[in-house]
């Protein structure tokens, strides 16, 4: 689940997205990484994101992937900040995987 603490931000604003990531088992992971891409109207600077995650790409294109070592069953949530570059509509996407460990369906 991604959301954004605001509804519109004006041209230089800042805003905070929440992503809630859910391992449902049957397990905990180890080595899941969240890649998020950033909203094209929007640029990331350093420490404005956990230290848990890398920020590559230039505003306007940016991607934050973050690692989380061990995931046990249940809940987590990644808090990133951002500012408005430009005035328009934005949208972003968040995915997760697996870079080790056992994934099992059921």
């Amino acid at each position: 689940t991604k959301t954004n603490s605001q509804t519109s931000v004006v041209r230089g604003g800042t805003t905070d997205y929440s992503i809630v990531v859910t391992n449902n088992g049957p397990a905990a992971v180890s080595g899941a990484v969240v890649t998020i891409s950033v909203p094209s109207r929007f640029s990331v600077s350093a420490g404005d994101f956990p230290s848990s995650c890398a920020l590559s790409g230039t505003p306007g294109a940016q991607t934050l992937s973050c690692t989380i070592e061990q995931f046990p069953l249940g809940s987590q949530m990644l808090e990133y900040s951002a500012k408005a570059a430009s005035i328009g509509v934005s949208s972003s996407t968040a995915s997760i995987a697996l870079t080790r460990g056992i994934c099992r369906s059921t």
